[in-house]
Formats: C-alpha cells, structure tokens, sequence
C-alpha cells in the first residue's frame, strides 16, 4: 500500500520513494505519478490490436509488475493507484477520441461497494470525455474462473439502457485488463448497432491476444 509521507515531498505512486530523484524539467511541470525509474519499468507505448472487428487500443502486455499493480490497487483497495495508469496518457487519450463519449464495461454493484470506489471511474477522472453508464452488469461473473468457451456466455450478463445512446455516435469502451476478449467483445456487441462506431481502451492485455497479430505481420 502507498505509504504516508511525513513531509511535504511527492513521492513516487509505485516506490513510494521522492519523485524528485532523477526527475526532469519536464516531468516536474507535467506533474507525473511515478519516478522515472518506475516509468521505464512500466514501459508504456500506444498500442493497437484487432479482436474480430473490434479496435482495442492498449499501453503495455499484461506481465508480473502489472498483475502485482492491479492486486493492490483492486484488491487492496489502493485508490491513489489509480493514477498510474492513464495519467501519462490524457492528452493523447482525448486528442485521439475526440468526439467520442466513453462506456466503462461493467462491474457489480456489490464489487463496487466492497472496493469503495468504481476503479474505471477513478482511473478516467481526469480524461475530459464525456462518459455514459449505458451497460450494466445483472449479476457477478468472475471471467477468469470461467472456461474460454463459457466467456462466450458473457453477454447474458449484460444491459443496456438504449435511452443513453440518443445523439451518440462514436463509443470509446474502456477497462483496465483485457484478458480473452470476451467482456468487450460483448459490449461491442450490444452497443454497435446503435452508433456508428464502436473502439475499445484498456490498461493492459494478455499476452496470447498479441501473438496471432505478430504472426500475421510477419
């Protein structure tokens, strides 16, 4: 967990040491979350890849100093965490989506409530793009505990208020892991015919969903 700071120094979100250390001019006027040496370490790059028809846009691959991140800051309850993920990244994120409105995919009331905090809410506050609560989720479905042909299965679980979609035509889907596919896949299915036209934003994705693509480009 984040550590107090008995001083008025920054500290680093991830080491939770100075952020002064190392830092830049412009680091410090762009008043970043995390020291540069955790910056490397996260190694963020603007990334797309195709799932079926859908356009998934992403920073990193899914490894251990990610999955070690999001266990402290979902499990945990870490909320200053949220910081760390698309912080770096806003004025890229509205200058690219412009026009856009954002859906978050859906968690349960009851995680929600367990957590304290909507994590996709916390880690969006500061993208200035209008976001609409039009999916919603019946009941909790943990994906990872289900089989691969089961996540199929996913978007029984799924609402839609059709009603918020009036006078929208570009969606950008937002979530923090993109793991098989199988959540946005679901959303991209229940909110296209709606709009015309349907991207998604993640954190992070699985390693195997790049590996298909890097074979076809090679």
């Amino acid at each position: 967990m984040y550590k107090e700071n008995p001083t008025s120094e920054s500290l680093c979100l991830w080491c939770a040491e100075p952020l002064a250390h190392g830092q830049s001019v412009i680091h410090f006027l762009q008043r970043r979350a995390v020291c540069i040496r955790c910056e490397r370490k996260l190694c963020l790059e603007k990334k797309c890849l195709a799932i079926q028809n859908l356009k998934v846009h992403y920073f990193i691959v899914y490894n251990e100093q990610i999955e070690e991140l999001l266990y402290r800051y979902k499990e945990q309850k870490d909320e200053a965490c949220g910081k760390l993920f698309f912080e770096n990244h806003i004025g890229w994120i509205q200058r690219k989506f412009k026009g856009y409105k954002i859906i978050y995919l859906p968690s349960s009331k009851e995680k929600i409530e367990e957590r304290g905090f909507h994590h996709l809410e916390v880690m969006c506050q500061r993208i200035s793009i209008e976001k609409i609560h039009a999916l919603s989720k019946k009941n909790k479905v943990l994906q990872k505990h289900q089989s691969k042909e089961n996540r199929a299965n996913i978007l029984k679980h799924f609402e839609i208020d059709v009603s918020m979609l009036k006078n929208t035509d570009n969606i950008l889907l937002v979530d923090d892991v993109c793991t098989t596919g199988g959540s946005l896949l679901a959303a991209h299915t229940l909110v296209l015919p709606h709009v015309a036209k349907v991207e998604a934003l993640v954190f992070t994705v699985s390693a195997h969903l790049i590996e298909p693509q890097r074979n076809k480009e090679q």
